[in-house]
């Protein structure tokens, strides 16, 4: 099998993010608005106050959706939407696909700079393999 092209990858995951950002982020819209201050001493206030806390507590919740989106779609059906658009699908490199590889390989979706370090390991690859997929076992096709 042919590794997918990185190119279907990226434009895969960014038509995942728009998804994610729509799906899971748009319900909390207007609890992060009515906790985004609107003048400086406003933002000073709420930096001084628990306002840090519950964004922290919002973004940390956002981050678990977003990572059961991916994991839970590519571990049931091997693809996200994103990647079903695109024709790419997770393959496992063991007999049986689980849920924890799929957890896995989208651990570093936590963090946008985490995101990037393991996709450096696409390009040491011979199978554009990130390094979350090949502790995981796994690949993309």
């Amino acid at each position: 099998m042919q590794p997918a092209p990185l190119y279907k990858r990226i434009i895969a995951y960014l038509i995942d993010l728009a998804i994610v950002s729509f799906i899971i982020t748009s319900p909390f819209n207007s609890l992060l608005s009515s906790l985004i201050p609107t003048n400086f001493s406003e933002f000073y206030t709420a930096l001084t106050s628990m306002f840090s806390v519950k964004v922290m507590i919002i973004s940390l919740i956002l981050r678990i959706f977003a990572i059961l989106y991916w994991s839970i779609l590519e571990f049931k059906i091997q693809q996200t939407l994103g990647s079903l658009i695109m024709g790419i699908s997770v393959m496992p490199l063991t007999k049986k696909y689980n849920f924890s590889q799929a957890l896995l390989r989208n651990i570093t979706k936590f963090s946008l700079i985490l995101l990037l370090l393991d996709s450096i390991f696409i390009f040491k690859s011979d199978r554009n393999q990130r390094l979350t997929e090949r502790l995981s076992q796994t690949m993309m096709i």
